[in-house]
Order: structure tokens, then sequence, then C-alpha cells
């Protein structure tokens, strides 16, 4: 296969998959989400826009996240058209007619583009839209000027260069570099006004990627060792918190979509594990996250190859705790780039929690914190065990 039969190959791939990710969201949903996120802005309340739209409160919730994930994270993955319409629609606030009006583009092509551009920026944003506060979302526009700014002369260029591009006759002996060469020039013509806003929004991820880090890092590290620990006295990081739950339910889709068998018998013990976290029943949660950690830590070392340090009266392989600990160091390549030597010997000094909590102790904990440094651990050894898989 040539080079630029493997080329046209990935593209065709890439846009399947994008046919994909679009037929997922309906251009109802598209509305939905902006309606939403727009009267919520104007009313201030989730429950005074649920009984609004006449819709339930946990919906409504949902969407308004949805909504401030579409202004304050948008995909760079479309190309300059798409993710204008989207800009325009959800942060300019703009209505599809007046999207239509003067477009050279016909309404399906802008319903497509603007569902893409949910879509995906949806499907990008993860675990992220969980922990984005619905509450203060700004009466002002949420884009700042210079975006909207960068999309009206974005829009002018657009024009001009179709105008540009319609008057031009390509001779039948253009080679296929001469296209190339144009499109691209055309490309960056169409997309240079977007580049200063879409740098604000590459800021605003990479400082909200810090405070996930920071809150990973004090989640896993927040405890005593148990005889010192007073549980009256700790306070849990409200993203930290979010992130355990959040993140478990992004990688029990990703086991289901892995369709392992071994792995696939974790998936009601996870189910398990986030009901009772929101239920605020702290001991099934504490004991299935340490119980499913571990069994997924001794996956690890099956697949790596990793011999057993012994075997059980019933014939089953026995890993020792350090064994799984070393390998799971070994193989760790940094949930939202946690390093290893943050992770392990936090996990070691946890071990002691760990084994009052299985064995019995009656010093054992099980409150609130302590369940969510179990799912965190349990979600820096799924992350890894998902890496496994893909290598």
């Amino acid at each position: 296969m040539s080079d630029l039969d493997k080329i046209r190959k990935k593209i065709e791939e890439r846009q399947e998959e994008l046919e994909e990710i679009r037929e997922e969201t309906s251009f109802e949903e598209c509305v939905a989400i902006k309606e939403a996120g727009e009267l919520y802005r104007e009313l201030g309340s989730i429950e005074d826009v649920a009984e609004d739209l006449d819709v339930s409160e946990e919906v409504v919730e949902q969407r308004v996240r949805q909504y401030i994930t579409l202004v304050s994270e948008p995909t760079n993955e479309l190309n300059a058209r798409k993710l204008v319409s989207g800009v325009q629609f959800y942060g300019g606030q703009e209505s599809l007619q007046e999207l239509t009006e003067g477009s050279e583009r016909d309404l399906d092509e802008i319903q497509d583009g603007i569902r893409e551009f949910v879509s995906l920026t949806l499907a990008e944003s993860g675990p992220f839209q969980g922990i984005i506060s619905v509450e203060n979302i700004p009466k002002n526009p949420v884009y700042p000027q210079s975006l909207t700014d960068a999309v009206k002369g974005f829009t002018e260029t657009v024009a001009e260069v179709s105008t540009t591009v319609s008057a031009i006759e390509l001779p039948w002996k253009e080679t296929l570099a001469d296209i190339r060469l144009m499109q691209e020039r055309i490309d960056r013509t169409l997309t240079a006004g977007l580049q200063p806003a879409l740098s604000q929004f590459a800021e605003f991820a990479r400082e909200f990627r810090e405070q996930v880090q920071i809150a990973i890092r004090d989640g896993i590290s927040n405890f005593e060792p148990p005889e010192d620990y007073d549980s009256e006295r700790v306070h849990v990081n409200p993203m930290a918190r979010k992130m355990a739950i959040t993140s478990l339910e992004g990688f029990i889709e990703e086991i289901e979509n892995a369709d392992s068998e071994e792995l696939n018998s974790y998936l009601p013990r996870l189910q398990a594990i986030i009901a009772g976290f929101e239920e605020k029943n702290y001991f099934t949660p504490i004991f299935v996250a340490i119980s499913v950690q571990d069994g997924m830590m001794q996956y690890i070392c099956e697949q790596d190859g990793v011999s057993p340090d012994d075997t059980s009266r019933f014939g089953d392989d026995i890993y020792k705790w350090e064994t799984k600990r070393d390998t799971l160091a070994r193989k760790y390549e940094g949930w939202y780039d946690i390093e290893t030597d943050e992770v392990i010997p936090n996990l070691d000094s946890f071990y002691q929690h760990r084994n009052t909590i299985v064995h019995g102790d009656p010093l054992a904990f099980f409150d609130e914190n302590i369940a969510t440094i179990s799912l965190l651990f349990l979600n820096l050894t799924i992350y890894t065990v998902i890496e496994t898989l893909e290598d």
C-alpha cells in the first residue's frame, strides 16, 4: 500500500469515527443543552430552570454542566467552520436562524457541525463534566471579547476566501502537491483568526488539569496512620471526591469496551462501589474498592509475566504485597501526570489502613475520606490495567 493510500485510509477511518460520534448526539439534545444553560444564566437556579422546563433537577444539572463544558473547553479537533458554529451557537448565544442568515452553508450542514462540536467536546471532556461547578455562570457572554472578535474576523475571512477560491480556474495538469499546498494556505488563513482564542482555552485546560492534579495528590495523602487518624479533623477535597467517582465511571465504560471476560467480572462490584459511595454508605465502597484493587494488582502481575510468590492450599497463585506493589510501580505511567514516586509511598502507607479494615481491627475507619482514598488508589490501578490492555 502506498503512502498516499495509507493517508487516505486513515482519513476515511477518522471520518467514519466522527460520523459515529456525531450520530450519538441529536440536534434536539444540542438545543436542550443550550436552552438549559442560557436559562440557568438568566434564572441562576437549577430548581427554577427545572420548573420552567418541566424536567427533573438531575437532568437540568447535567445539561448545565455540559453547557459550561461547551463554552469553556471546546474541542480543537474539528475543522474551523464547525468550531465557529459551536462557538456562535453556545458562546455567542446565537440562534440557528442567525447562523444561517448570510451563510453559504445550508441548515443541515450547520446542524451537523453543531452536533459534531457537541459530541466531540463532551467525549473529550470525560470526567471533567462531573467536577465543573454549575454555580456562578456569568450573565455576560461566557466567551471573552477576543474570541467573539476572532469569530467575526473568521467569518469575514471565510467569505473572502470562498470568493477567491471560486474564481480560481485550476488547469487539469495541476499536481497533487500544488493542490495540497493551496489547501494548506487556505486552512491557515481560515484558522489564523481563532488561534489567540484557542490558546486561551488551552491555558484554561492546563490550569484546570493542575487543579485536578493537586486534588488527587491531596486525596491520596490525606491520612495519618490508623492510631493517629482523627476522622473528625479530616476534610475531604470536593474535587478529589468527585474525581474518585467520575473517573471510575469512565473506567467502567473502558472495561466494558475492552470486553475482557476476566475484567468484566469486576463490573458489578465497581457499580456497587459507586452506588454505595453516592448513598454515603461507605462500608461497601471501602471494602469492595480495596478488594478489587487487590485483584487488579494481581492481574497486572499475571499480564506482566511475574511469577507468584507462593501457592495457597487450594492451588491458587499467591502474590505478596511487595510483589504487587513493585509491579504496579513498574507498570504505572502517570494518571493525570501524578508521578510514581508520589503514588507508591502513599499507597504503601495506606496499607496500614487497608490491614485494619480487611482484618476487622477495631481501629478501622470507614468515613468519607477513607472511601475517597480507596477509590482514588483503585482508579490509579485500573488506569494501569487499561494501559496494560492497550499495550
